[in-house]
């Protein structure tokens, strides 16, 4: 019996006409689209498909075929969907004034929001560079003019996980905005720690005390895009 298997995908040729297959990607593809390139294609309990080989066909050809589909597919799903924000430039000005803060907010934010909690955990540190941004345990997370990229690691399997951690990205910085919008000129600090404060249920104290412990030693990122 004929197997192999790597990160991404793996075989399993059962006999002369029935292959096993999976690959990372087998539940974000239709069984539709991929009957109507290899035929008859079944869906097993545990994740994977079988596929039954066309008597005209051989398995290392519906293999390879197999491979190149998915390949093409992973195109897909290496760079994410770009979730935008506005920010004028008054606001800008004044997120650049406690730029450490503000990343500071976001990566507590993150930490606490049941969505992304699960995949970056309460470990997150500052980028030490004058771009900025913030290292998210185990994602690197860059802040670009009007949206925010994970720049590393870039993988299909971590396709979800990047998708929803830069969708709560853009989610608090809009909510940012605007509580430091709706300020009174001069308490843009304070409403941005009492937004924060209601998010995460931290105290003021501590949220603080997180902030100037881990920023302790780092530039200020005062050539990040979000605030230039």
């Amino acid at each position: 019996m004929d197997r192999h298997s790597t990160m991404t995908f793996g075989y399993k040729i059962l006999s002369d006409n029935k292959i096993n297959f999976y690959h990372v990607l087998l539940p974000k593809v239709s069984l539709e689209s991929l009957s109507q390139v290899l035929g008859e294609v079944q869906k097993q309990s545990d994740g994977t498909i079988t596929v039954t080989v066309p008597q005209s066909s051989r398995s290392p050809d519906v293999i390879e075929q197999l491979v190149s589909f998915f390949e093409k597919k992973s195109q897909d799903f290496l760079d994410t969907p770009k979730q935008y924000y506005k920010i004028d430039d008054g606001i800008r000005q004044t997120l650049k004034s406690w730029a450490l803060s503000f990343q500071g907010c976001i990566a507590l934010l993150l930490a606490h929001y049941q969505q992304t909690k699960p995949l970056i955990g309460s470990n997150w540190q500052f980028i030490n560079s004058q771009t900025g941004g913030l290292f998210l345990s185990p994602y690197t997370i860059f802040f670009y003019e009007n949206y925010s990229k994970i720049i590393h690691p870039i993988s299909i399997q971590s396709y979800d996980a990047r998708k929803t951690i830069e969708g709560a990205t853009a989610m608090f910085i809009k909510r940012v905005i605007k509580r430091t919008s709706d300020a009174q000129p001069g308490l843009e600090g304070v409403a941005l720690l009492s937004l924060v404060e209601e998010q995460t249920l931290l105290s003021p104290k501590k949220i603080t005390s997180i902030i100037n412990d881990k920023s302790f030693g780092i530039q200020t990122p005062a050539c990040s895009p979000l605030f230039t």
